[in-house]
């Protein structure tokens, strides 16, 4: 999960899980986010997600923006 505040989000979510610190303009934070991950949920911009989602082979990518 790609968060701005990691511990809030353990905090909230406890071991359900895995945040990462950072936004979807950093390549290096999206891709340890990506890490394992089958699919994606964008509420967001995409930033450096559509490269990093094809690099890690990601089988689904949906983006929602309200």
């Amino acid at each position: 999960m790609l968060v701005k505040d990691a511990a809030s989000a353990k905090a909230a979510y406890g071991p359900y899980v895995a945040p990462v610190a950072g936004d979807a303009g950093d390549q290096r934070a999206v891709t340890a986010a990506l890490r394992g991950a089958r699919a994606a949920i964008v509420t967001g911009r995409l930033g450096a997600l559509l490269p990093a989602a094809q690099q890690a082979g990601l089988e689904h990518l949906v983006s929602c923006d309200w």
